[in-house]
């Protein structure tokens, strides 16, 4: 600094690729100074390097469903894609084609509308889950039929299921529930007693993860506002679960003709 200057600009050099990457934070501070000169706070900064490389789930609709990797039997329908379709037995998985990064401090916030068509349906199962998953096959990765909803088998993997258990002569039983590593027990469940799934309601979800925390909660609600509590909540280490990558999207199953699942619109977001 020259007398009397008090600004200055400090350059530092960035080699953009195209390999995402998790965002990365550095110090600078100022200290040590000679010659009289006073230093006044702010001293230090934290700067954080944001990748723009990785490209992330936004989907108002589906009517263009450029990005996404559709298996089983998912498709779209118009703007809506169906997860799994009507036919006994089906199953179906949709996930983004580009993983994201996760690294041991890695947030994420995933908001999904959806509806689960059960209606006519006397007695069985159906259920969507929400996944992360790195499992081998990549976005190409598809669970067991039926019951296990698409997800049993996905291995590195966490998965938020919503579902509705319909037993004959007794109430639905409608639930969200947390799976891990392609495993249909559930680790955590909750009720849903505002919203009844089968109906063909439409509900909305948010998933949100912090990394700071290890802390996942799940909210759900029948309007598109968030409810300030979540209805599910745990402690889990997202990266030793899938590693340093993930693929994000969702599976589906039925055991029953007549039960399909529908997502309407979905964001995806990193921290």
């Amino acid at each position: 600094f020259a007398p009397g200057e008090t600004m200055k600009t400090v350059l530092v050099a960035l080699i953009d690729d195209a390999v995402p990457e998790a965002n990365e934070v550095f110090g600078f501070a100022i200290d040590n100074v000679t010659g009289g000169a006073l230093l006044l706070a702010p001293r230090t900064a934290t700067v954080t390097i944001t990748d723009d490389d990785v490209l992330l789930p936004n989907f108002p609709s589906f009517a263009d469903p450029s990005g996404l990797m559709l298996n089983g039997s998912a498709l779209v329908v118009e703007d809506v894609l169906i997860v799994n379709d009507e036919t006994s037995g089906s199953i179906g998985s949709v996930f983004f084609n580009s993983p994201i990064p996760v690294s041991a401090d890695s947030s994420f916030q995933s908001h999904f509308q959806f509806e689960i068509n059960a209606a006519d349906i006397v007695s069985g199962h159906t259920g969507l889950t929400f996944v992360v998953q790195n499992a081998i096959e990549g976005p190409a990765a598809i669970g067991e039929t039926g019951g296990a909803f698409g997800y049993t088998g996905l291995d590195s993997s966490l998965a938020i299921r919503f579902d509705a258990q319909l037993l004959l002569g007794t109430p639905t039983e409608n639930f969200v529930s947390l799976m891990v590593n392609g495993d249909p027990t559930p680790l955590k469940a909750a009720r849903t007693p505002f919203i009844d799934f089968e109906t063909g309601a439409t509900a909305y979800a948010w998933v949100d993860y912090n990394g700071s925390s290890n802390r996942l909660r799940v909210y759900v609600s029948s309007t598109p506002t968030k409810p300030v509590s979540p209805i599910l909540s745990e402690t889990l280490d997202l990266s030793a679960l899938v590693g340093t990558q993930a693929f994000v999207g969702f599976t589906a199953g039925s055991e029953l003709e007549g039960m399909s699942h529908r997502v309407r619109n979905w964001r995806f977001s990193l921290d």
